[in-house]
């Protein structure tokens, strides 16, 4: 079942008090065609929109919006990998059709951020180790989540 983690900074002295981010486990991703032509996406016209201009630059898949109810076919995943010496989120697409081929295929995900040499750690560590706030380097809040998935 997909799942994310909302990372929230909690101290009051920070500028960036109440602010943070997502992250989320590996996301299921189906062709971006079907994505946007989804009952669930055409409800809302500037998610759609924007699925249609990153379909126009090029871009093959979406994530699959939760529930399915299009049933659309999962071709890949969108994994968020975390910098803690950046203090940044890298996404990466990896070509699976299910969690098993996407754990064979994570040796195509970079372990190194790119731009600070550090390590990336993915979303299950992320969670266990925790994510201090950028601004003020206090350990945010995490509020926990996942996605209705019907089969």
């Amino acid at each position: 079942m997909p799942a994310g983690c909302e990372f929230i900074c909690k101290n009051e002295k920070c500028e960036h008090s109440n602010k943070g981010f997502n992250l989320t486990g590996p996301w299921p991703m189906g062709r971006i065609e079907l994505v946007l032509n989804a009952k669930n996406v055409k409800k809302d016209d500037s998610f759609r929109n924007e699925l249609i201009k990153l379909k126009n630059e090029g871009r093959k898949y979406a994530c699959i919006t939760y529930p399915n109810i299009s049933n659309i076919k999962t071709l890949a995943y969108r994994v968020h990998m975390w910098s803690k010496q950046a203090s940044c989120v890298w996404q990466y697409d990896v070509i699976a059709k299910d969690y098993d081929e996407l754990v064979k295929n994570m040796k195509d995900v970079p372990s190194v951020c790119p731009t600070s040499g550090g390590e990336l750690w993915d979303f299950e560590r992320t969670v266990k180790e925790g994510i201090s706030c950028p601004h003020c380097k206090v350990l945010m809040k995490q509020s926990r989540w996942f996605s209705n998935q019907e089969n």
